[in-house]
């Protein structure tokens, strides 16, 4: 750190453009905004320190996040609410009001919290809507869990929280889902075709087996590795292995098939994606020519859209939640 600007490995996430949030770990415990590149050395760049530098210099730990904003007061007048569920267990859930009986339900991905969400939140609240952050087991801020059943079972929690929402008045009910948040509401959509009024799937995980081969290649593992990987969670013995609550079988957490998206749908993703595969992406869009509208997202790592500077991008999900 120096008085105006922070140096941070040179990384795909820490060059993209726009504005990030650096949390800060251990004794210096805090979260920072990041603004924009001032100059890249070799290996380094540094960025403009925008908020909550003051006068740090030195040296800190800490970790890089496209969330937006820092708070959920950050982005308007929130509760805290619990969403019940049929089982009898409750869901923490963060409840912003809007001035419509149109509730837009916003769902995050595996091992994060409802801080990804707050940039969909925030694009609702300009439409005039209600909107519910909802957490889930498996996901960073819900029920403590070995590990997610990436959807063949958290969908229920989804179609509880979207219950919630039609008993409290809501007319429309759109759910914006991240990553594997898109996996839940797909697996929700082949119970239940009618679950939801439309929907909004950002950088959605549409095919597990896909997913998890692209995944191997990434890392520079053989695809063969995908294979075993998946051969092993459908066994007892190697969910137990794998950590997985119960035997997962990703041949059938596959939703690009025709028809799986029988709501309409606003489909945003981008092409420098490095988790979840594009050619996913376009075998969803392909086989829902009906239903689907599909806008391409500046490109940006797993996560960073709507955070990396998009103004189309904003203003169809914009215009899709007015409309």
């Amino acid at each position: 750190f120096e008085t105006s600007e922070v140096a941070l490995p040179k990384s795909d996430k820490t060059m993209a453009a726009g504005e990030y949030l650096l949390h800060l770990t251990g004794d210096d415990a805090a979260v920072v905004r990041v603004g924009q590149v001032l100059r890249v050395d070799e290996g380094t760049v540094h960025r403009q320190l925008v908020d909550g530098g003051g006068d740090r210099t030195g040296i800190a730990t800490g970790y890089w996040s496209a969330h937006g904003f820092a708070s959920p007061d950050e982005v308007g007048e929130f509760q805290s609410v619990e969403v019940p569920l049929a089982s009898g267990e409750h869901r923490d859930a963060w409840l912003f009001p809007g001035n419509s009986d149109h509730w837009v339900i916003h769902v995050q991905g595996i091992r994060t919290s409802r801080g990804v969400t707050l940039r969909t939140v925030a694009i609702a609240h300009e439409a005039g809507a209600t909107s519910l952050t909802i957490t889930y087991r498996g996901s960073g801020d819900g029920p403590p869990s070995r590990a997610a059943t990436l959807g063949a079972r958290e969908w229920t929690e989804l179609r509880d929280a979207i219950t919630y929402a039609r008993s409290q008045g809501a007319q429309r009910v759109t759910v914006v889902a991240w990553s594997m948040g898109a996996a839940l509401m797909l697996e929700l959509l082949k119970h239940d075709p009618r679950a939801v009024d439309d929907l909004v799937l950002m950088c959605p995980v549409s095919s597990w087996a896909e997913t998890i081969e692209y995944g191997a290649v990434q890392t520079g593992l053989p695809r063969q590795a995908a294979g075993l990987a998946a051969l092993l969670m459908r066994t007892r013995l190697g969910a137990k292995v794998l950590g997985l609550p119960e035997p997962v079988d990703v041949r059938k957490l596959d939703w690009t098939y025709p028809g799986s998206l029988p709501v309409p749908t606003l489909v945003i993703h981008s092409q420098g994606d490095e988790v979840v595969p594009w050619s996913s992406t376009m075998k969803l869009v392909a086989s829902n020519p009906d239903t689907v509208t599909f806008v391409e997202s500046v490109a940006c790592p797993h996560g960073f859209e709507l955070t990396v500077p998009d103004p189309e991008a904003r203003s169809r999900l914009l215009e899709w939640l007015i409309s």
